[in-house]
């Protein structure tokens, strides 16, 4: 008999194809600083998200990292998420959150 893929299956190897894909970019202290001040950057630089990419990153990042400032970094994601109309990126968002266990993207994006 052959099997079936549940729902969570594809979308879990979906995530995983994805993650092979991202791209990394490496800002200098100095554009992390003008990121910043433009509100593209949490403070000190950290997670810079400028573009889609560096979404999609950030994304991830926070998917396979618990910083003990989580919630703040996720509502910081969610934010640019809507700025850079990027929420086609909602479900991968989603997938982050409960790896993490920080809720549901219902809190951050509403």
């Amino acid at each position: 008999m052959k099997h079936i893929k549940l729902y969570e299956e594809f979308i879990n190897e979906s995530l995983q194809i994805e993650e092979y894909k991202l791209y990394e970019k490496k800002y200098t202290s100095q554009e992390r600083k003008e990121l910043e001040k433009n509100g593209e950057a949490m403070p000190g630089g950290r997670f810079p998200i400028k573009d889609l990419t560096d979404l999609r990153n950030a994304i991830h990042y926070l998917g396979k990292n618990v910083a003990k400032d989580g919630a703040d970094v996720a509502r910081f994601i969610a934010k640019r998420m809507k700025e850079l109309d990027g929420l086609k990126y909602t479900n991968m968002f989603s997938s982050a959150l409960k790896n993490s266990q920080l809720g549901d993207e219902n809190q951050y994006l509403s």
